[in-house]
């Protein structure tokens, strides 16, 4: 079998618009995000959504459009990882990044376990219903006294581990948010903090100080990656493990250079970034360096259902990320991400990645159709 179409419907949607304390001010807006559809010789479909929560995404559609739907048209298909080597050397050429094509490696997932009639967890080799998660949410609080209702409303759910992202928080508003934080919470609780990249060498040894001192799990982001001899300084003197990066240009090289060369023991790796075949890959690049692959939000249901299916599959990552409010990242499908009863997220156990489009609402919000 062969790909013999492929489409991209251009959406527009509508985000409500909410309060966050950092430089962004608010999250929300009225954004630009697509569809993918890979059909096969056989008008089987395979599916994954472009967008990346609230980003708009004209920039990685024109990508796709320009770079990979004549590389594809005609393809046979065959299990992506069988052709990952060619494709990392055909998405080299182009000079894009690979998350420019991480969309179409989850497309070509659903669609190859759909005409395998199986799911992508099947494919994997993976028998669990369910991972472990954590709860977050970004900084929406602006003062310790939020902070601590929020850890209030964290203890009063079935979650067992809790990201908290500061935001412009001063040291020592934090210092005594993340107090409250661990009183409220218990010492059995799982905490992590990420400051997404914005303090200095100092501000984050202090910060990962105090980290030490409530025995958190990991610090995730504390300053700008290409800062290696600090990180590895970091990595050296404190116990809690730095876990990066979410930057949009931190992938596989980096990810090994500060694993072999900075004491790194803990990378940051999402479907968004990869697809399914890539973030295998890192996570057993990561295995190689005995350094944990900690998969983080990937920004719509198809792509968080793909790091649903490798989390299950994989041995070096603690939880997936579960990401509030969901209004940013959930929407384009029937089926959503359940959360279980004793807080363990559901892996989705329909054919292929296991989402079913809702497209009545596609219908809906759809601006154009671009057919190949």
């Amino acid at each position: 079998m062969k790909i013999q179409n492929i489409q991209i419907d251009i959406l527009k949607r509508n985000i409500p618009k909410f309060y966050v304390n950092d430089e962004r001010k608010f999250l929300g807006g009225e954004i630009t995000q697509g569809v993918l559809r890979i059909i096969n010789s056989e008008g089987v479909e395979g599916n994954s959504l472009i967008g990346i929560q609230n980003q708009n995404m004209d920039e990685q559609i024109s990508s796709i459009r320009r770079n990979f739907i004549d590389y594809l048209l005609n393809k046979k298909i065959i299990h992506p990882e069988l052709t990952w080597g060619e494709t990392k050397e055909f998405i080299k050429s182009t000079k894009c990044k690979i998350s420019d094509y991480a969309p179409i490696d989850i497309a070509l997932w659903d669609l190859h376990a759909k005409t395998e009639n199986v799911s992508v967890s099947e494919m994997l080799g993976n028998s669990n219903e369910s991972v472990e998660c954590y709860i977050t949410f970004p900084p929406l609080s602006n003062n310790v006294s939020s902070y601590t209702d929020e850890a209030k409303q964290v203890s009063e759910s079935n979650f067992h581990a809790y990201k908290i992202h500061p935001g412009a928080l001063n040291k020592k508003e934090l210092f005594l948010t993340l107090d409250k934080i661990r009183l409220t919470l218990g010492e059995d609780f799982y905490l992590m903090l990420d400051p997404n990249s914005r303090y200095d060498y100092q501000t984050s040894l202090d910060i990962g100080t105090k980290l030490d001192e409530l025995n958190f799990f990991w610090f995730e982001d504390p300053m700008y990656w290409k800062n290696w001899d600090d990180l590895k300084s970091l990595n050296t003197i404190l116990k809690t493990p730095i876990t990066i990066s979410d930057d949009k240009d931190f992938f596989q090289n980096e990810s090994i250079l500060f694993m072999k060369k900075y004491n790194g023991k803990s990378i940051k790796a999402s479907s968004r970034k990869y697809g399914i075949t890539g973030l295998i890959e890192i996570s057993k690049i990561c295995n190689k360096y005995n350094a944990k692959c900690e998969v983080g939000l990937a920004g719509n249901n198809f792509s968080n259902a793909a790091n649903l299916h490798v989390i299950s599959s994989i041995n070096n990552c603690s939880f997936y990320e579960n990401w509030f409010p969901k209004a940013i990242h959930e929407w384009g499908t029937k089926d959503l991400i359940i959360t279980n009863e004793d807080g363990t997220i559901k892996i989705p156990n329909k054919k292929g990645i296991g989402l079913d489009l809702d497209e009545d609402w596609i219908d809906f919000h759809c601006e154009e159709i671009l057919r190949f």
